[in-house]
């Protein structure tokens, strides 16, 4: 799991962006490590609960572990990208120019597109989000995909959290996170130029 991690890791810091928006409130912050998101994933009418947990961050990123409900990992990584784009950590990753565009994008503002390679991304603003007793204000980010046999998908970004909070799968299914946990945990950032 370690050498798995630094292999991760490592293969970011020569594409660790650096948000092209001035300024700490402009620029995307990811989450801090040790968050974790818990959720209930809805397919073909099975529910299952879950989580997510944040166990590393750069400039640009923060990367997730899938781990199931019985608290053990699926080994299952992905990253997030300045909170609107993903990749699993085993696909090719972005580019540098599209993880650059995507930073240059903060703030976000409903009515912003951003045309990359493989899809669009179109971001707008959402009702607010119900997560535990609290409502917060998302944007709702759809990835239309080139693609014509992939149906697209609309992501629930939450303003407060800096991160994904609901999926609304076009090919059926949907995940909603329904608590946010901060764990106190020694956080290590990675920095690095490209």
């Amino acid at each position: 799991m370690k050498s798995q991690l630094t292999a991760i890791t490592l293969g970011f810091l020569s594409f660790s962006a650096v948000s092209a928006c001035g300024g700490k409130d402009a620029a995307y912050t990811p989450p801090a490590i040790g968050t974790e998101l818990n959720w209930c994933y809805e397919y073909d009418g099975e529910v299952e609960l879950a989580k997510t947990e944040v166990i590393a961050r750069g400039p640009d990123f923060a990367i997730h572990q899938d781990i199931d409900s019985t608290g053990e990992g699926y080994e299952n990584y992905f990253v997030e990208f300045s909170g609107i784009d993903f990749k699993g950590c085993v696909d090719d990753m972005m580019s540098r120019q599209d993880r650059e565009a995507l930073a240059a994008a903060w703030p976000l503002k409903a009515g912003t597109v951003l045309e990359f390679t493989e899809h669009t991304l179109s971001i707008d603003d959402a009702a607010p989000y119900k997560l535990g007793s609290a409502e917060i204000p998302v944007f709702s980010i759809e990835i239309d995909y080139k693609d014509p046999d992939s149906p697209n998908d609309t992501f629930l970004f939450s303003k407060n959290l800096m991160t994904v909070v609901g999926n609304n799968w076009g090919a059926g299914g949907k995940d909603r996170a329904y608590s946010v946990q901060h764990n106190d945990v020694q956080t290590i950032e990675i920095k690095s130029g490209y």
